[in-house]
């Protein structure tokens, strides 16, 4: 199990894609919808081929290593998902505890999502394609807010990982060489991640998420 992915409603989508890509991202995907259809402007279109046009951006995909980032159109900024890549053993046993918890899960052969009760959800994916080299970028520490109305220990036991720190203020759950740290806020938020990168650098995205480059 591999945390690899965070997904972003924005109307920054722009700015969101030339800061990923002055980090090392590649874009991956640009898809749009514009007069009524669904098309792909995917390099080497530039913006400049298509800033005028009255384009709604379904999804901008950007990888570096085995980071995958995605951003779509939207009217004001939320965060919609973190993403798991899993095997089909480990999918399995983390929809049966969200079952058992009474979470909504929504099942397809391209990735399934579970609802969580703090608003956002958790993708399972199983395909290996939509990341590269982890050579360039594995993501190894996530800090997310949640609010503590439903404990966040919930987590811990859909992953089956281990608890490396419990606080009153928060949790960090450990799992196969990579940690999500739980702290307690108003509303869900991706604060901050840290990547294993071949050079170290520390930056904060449009939307506030500060990301950190940790070097070998």
């Amino acid at each position: 199990m591999q945390l690899f992915h965070y997904h972003f409603w924005t109307d920054k989508v722009e700015s969101m894609e030339q800061f990923y890509r002055s980090h090392g991202f590649r874009i991956a995907l640009r898809m749009g919808k514009e007069d009524g259809e669904m098309y792909r402007y995917n390099p080497p279109l530039e913006w400049d081929d298509f800033r005028h046009r009255p384009i709604q951006f379904r999804i901008i995909e950007v990888i570096r290593g085995q980071v995958n980032v995605t951003f779509g159109a939207g009217t004001r900024d939320r965060f919609d998902h973190l993403g798991l890549l899993v095997d089909g053993k480990e999918l399995d046993h983390i929809l049966i505890r969200a079952q058992q918890t009474g979470m909504r899960v929504n099942k397809s052969e391209a990735r399934t999502f579970v609802q969580t009760p703090w608003g956002i959800r958790i993708e399972l994916q199983q395909r290996r394609d939509v990341v590269d080299d982890e050579r360039e970028g594995v993501i190894k520490e996530a800090v997310l807010r949640l609010p503590f109305s439903t404990d966040p220990r919930m987590l811990e036991e859909w992953f089956e990982a281990e608890v490396l720190e419990e606080t009153k203020g928060g949790i960090t759950i450990h799992r196969d060489g990579w940690c999500l740290r739980i702290t307690e806020g108003d509303k869900p938020r991706l604060d901050t991640v840290y990547l294993k990168s071949v050079d170290p650098f520390e930056a904060v995205d449009p939307l506030g998420v500060r990301l950190i480059g940790m070097g070998r």
